[in-house]
């Protein structure tokens, strides 16, 4: 059966006037070598991308699909968990549709910053973030954790000394990054 509704996917950053992102599908064995265009959005910011899959695409179990952007150039990674196109519950009669959804650093929301006990990150509804990380300015990991599916995530901040952080959200796309301030 085909996977179907919302999936993040992104490249981050700015964007001029006159950009246009597109999704890409990968191979059966999910490589990018002759991506497939499978939908476009003009625009600046985030947003959702109309896709729709062909039935001339086969069946496979390992697919990807990953979002460019054309001005300024931009490939985001990835999703993180494959894809399966299966046509037979559409009986080859017509495409199948499904949503992407860009994800931006200002979409996600981390308060209280300065945080001195915890720390809360509020992720948006579509998103594909899978763990997280606090990361001291020297490239130390202080915290490493692997995400639920709840929208609020907290972080305890009790053992971890005073001074400046990244928070870094691994995600299907590219990673969005946060500067926090742990103050004790």
């Amino acid at each position: 059966m085909p996977r179907r509704g919302g999936h993040s996917a992104g490249t981050g950053g700015t964007y001029n006037t006159g950009n246009t992102f597109t999704a890409q599908l990968s191979n059966a064995s999910g490589t990018f070598g002759t991506p497939l265009t499978i939908g476009t959005l003009s625009g600046t910011s985030s947003g959702t991308i109309s896709a729709s899959i062909p039935t001339s695409v086969v069946n496979g179990s390992a697919y990807r699909i990953r979002v460019t952007s054309s001005n300024v150039v931009t490939t985001g990674n990835n999703n993180l968990y494959p894809i399966e196109i299966n046509h037979s519950p559409c009986n080859g009669n017509g495409p199948m549709f499904g949503r992407i959804e860009q994800i931006r650093p200002d979409d996600v929301k981390v308060y209280p910053n300065p945080a001195s006990n915890h720390l809360i990150i509020d992720l948006p509804a579509e998103h594909s973030f899978y763990e997280l990380e606090l990361i001291d300015m020297n490239g130390r990991v202080f915290v490493n954790k692997v995400l639920n599916d709840n929208l609020i995530q907290e972080i305890n901040l009790s053992p971890i000394i005073a001074g400046a952080y990244t928070l870094k959200l691994k995600s299907s796309q590219t990673p969005i990054y946060k500067k926090i301030l742990v103050m004790k």
